[in-house]
């Protein structure tokens, strides 16, 4: 997979805005209105491959924290 900033570079401003609103929100309503777009845009931005592989790239970045936060925890659970 490509870095994640050059993910990022390939895409408009509007549409790294929504890959940060991304799970922030309920659907794709809330989701095109929070970045000022109508939802077909959106469903059009989902089929382009540079989007993406940003959106799953930013996922995996998004998971990777919150596992490394739930096993430091769990850590520090053990250890108490």
């Amino acid at each position: 997979m490509q870095e994640y900033n050059t993910l990022l570079e390939n895409l408009t401003l509007k549409q790294r805005n929504a890959i940060a609103l991304y799970m922030t929100c309920k659907d794709t309503r809330e989701w095109a209105k929070k970045i000022g777009v109508k939802p077909d845009t959106l469903y059009r931005w989902l089929r382009d491959d540079d989007f993406k592989m940003a959106l799953s790239a930013t996922q995996s970045e998004f998971l990777n924290g919150v596992w490394k936060q739930v096993k430091a925890l769990g850590e520090v659970a053990v250890e108490n």
